[in-house]
């Protein structure tokens, strides 16, 4: 298994562009002979997250992220044949860390921070990366909920209307004011927003 898995890396290493195929291949392989090892599924991980990076293909970090979560599934050998202790306690984390922010999945890449912080408690990369996350989470369920309360109640056909309460200005305005006359930056801000 450790050899499909250097020669799935030597023909990614001989070229990205055409030897991902075979790189895929042998990693398949070494998955297809050890399902349940930490290895196999963290070669394809890192294989999806390389080729869904290159070609912009979310599916691809989709799959990285599933194949990244299988690997720290995986039960731990104390083996000398086994991975290198840096890619099961720090590199898989960091991976669907990358991954699950591209595809906005906070949880995932919250986990990953902390997994890693556990180990590393002063990773600095780490603990910013984690406030970034939780930050976007907050973010996403403020969203969420606001889209919840602006959505028409039970039976009603109609949306609901916002209305802008904006502080004392130097004059009156409105949008007919404003395409006529022109206006300041702020109001105007107000009007693109509406």
């Amino acid at each position: 298994v450790l050899a499909m898995l250097k020669l799935s890396d030597s023909h990614l290493a001989a070229d990205v562009g055409m030897a991902g195929d075979a790189a895929f291949w042998w990693a398949r392989q070494a998955f297809d002979l050890r399902p349940g090892d930490f290895e196999p599924s963290y070669q394809l991980a890192k294989l999806y997250t390389i080729f869904g990076t290159l070609k912009g293909d979310e599916s691809a970090i989709r799959d990285a992220l599933e194949y990244g979560k299988r690997a720290i599934a995986t039960v731990e050998k104390r083996t000398p044949l086994a991975s290198r202790p840096a890619d099961r306690n720090f590199e898989v984390h960091n991976l669907l860390r990358q991954n699950a922010e591209w595809v906005e999945d906070w949880p995932t890449a919250i986990a990953a921070c902390d997994a890693v912080l556990a180990r590393r408690p002063k990773d600095a990369v780490m603990a910013l990366a984690r406030r970034k996350y939780a930050a976007a989470a907050k973010m996403d369920a403020a969203l969420k909920a606001e889209e919840g309360a602006l959505a028409p109640g039970p039976g009603s056909s109609q949306a609901r209307e916002i209305t802008f309460l904006c502080g004392d200005t130097v004059q009156q305005w409105n949008l007919d004011l404003a395409d006529r006359n022109g206006i300041g930056g702020s109001e105007r801000a107000v009007i693109e927003v509406a």
